[in-house]
């Protein structure tokens, strides 16, 4: 019985990226999007699991990642020299390195398998693992082939947690270097309702420098979703070649979306900056 006038959003970025979703090629696909991810934002025509995979010849039952590497190569720029699938319906008992149709299921299992240089990929769905951290990266982690944790092209993987108080991503224990965390929906939902009291909101991204020498390099992160935290991306130690891009981070429920101790660093190795 009543009438309105919707005002669309004009885009500020480019293509059509908008204050809530990154869509470069506008297909409507991408961070932020109530559709979904996209599998390539810079090919309108390639969006979904279905349209890449016929780009790339990837099939729903192929057991090597030739095609996978492929697109990897083409769209990505990564080189991993493993790839372990996650999946919420995988098996930690039978999951196997390199195999599509064999996922791990819990990440935390699947990070203590994966060694550095290796890709950890999400499939569909949430987890809500108990543990502080979902940690990605190794110390040992080297600019030729960094640890990348990503999301299956085309598909939304959410990391959550099951009750207020912990942290969601993080570097590897004593710091990491040389890795990526690369379209992730990574949330927060027990602080989601507002207003809500959330004191103990976590950290959504938590990277920390290892202990000797104080510094990380190359962590790069991009292409997330990350909410509902008291921090959305927070460093402890010195980073060095640090890159954030193309992220949503929004509805923080504490002090910052983005807090950075320091970039630069003198300690006892003479490295500077």
């Amino acid at each position: 019985t009543h009438q309105f006038t919707i005002i669309a959003q004009h885009a500020i970025g480019r293509g059509c990226t908008t204050a809530t979703i990154i869509d470069w090629d506008c297909d409507y696909y991408g961070v932020g999007s109530a559709i979904g991810m996209d599998a390539d934002d810079s090919d309108p025509t390639v969006n979904t699991v279905a349209s890449w995979r016929a780009k790339y010849g990837s099939g729903p039952s192929d057991t090597t990642i030739a095609s996978f590497r492929s697109y990897l190569t083409a769209v990505k720029g990564y080189n991993p020299v493993n790839v372990w699938f996650v999946s919420p319906t995988g098996n930690d008992s039978t999951c196997l390195v390199n195999r599509i149709d064999l996922p791990c299921q819990n990440w935390q299992t699947t990070w203590g398998k994966a060694m550095a240089g290796d890709m950890m990929v999400a499939r569909s769905g949430t987890w809500l693992e108990s543990a502080d951290n979902y940690y990605c990266g190794h110390s040992t982690g080297t600019s030729l082939h960094p640890d990348v944790c990503m999301n299956y092209p085309g598909e939304t993987a959410i990391f959550d947690r099951p009750a207020e108080g912990h942290n969601g991503f993080a570097s590897s224990w004593g710091g990491a270097n040389y890795f990526i965390i690369d379209g992730l929906v990574i949330q927060n939902s027990p602080c989601a309702a507002y207003p809500v009291t959330c004191i103990a909101a976590g950290i959504g991204i938590s990277m920390a420098a290892p202990s000797s020498p104080a510094i990380m390099h190359g962590a790069i992160l991009r292409n997330c979703l990350i909410r509902w935290w008291f921090r959305e991306i927070s460093t402890v130690g010195a980073m060095d070649g640090t890159l954030i891009e193309n992220n949503i981070i929004t509805d923080s429920r504490g002090e910052h979306n983005i807090y950075l101790s320091w970039n630069t660093a003198d300690y006892a190795g003479g490295t500077t900056n």
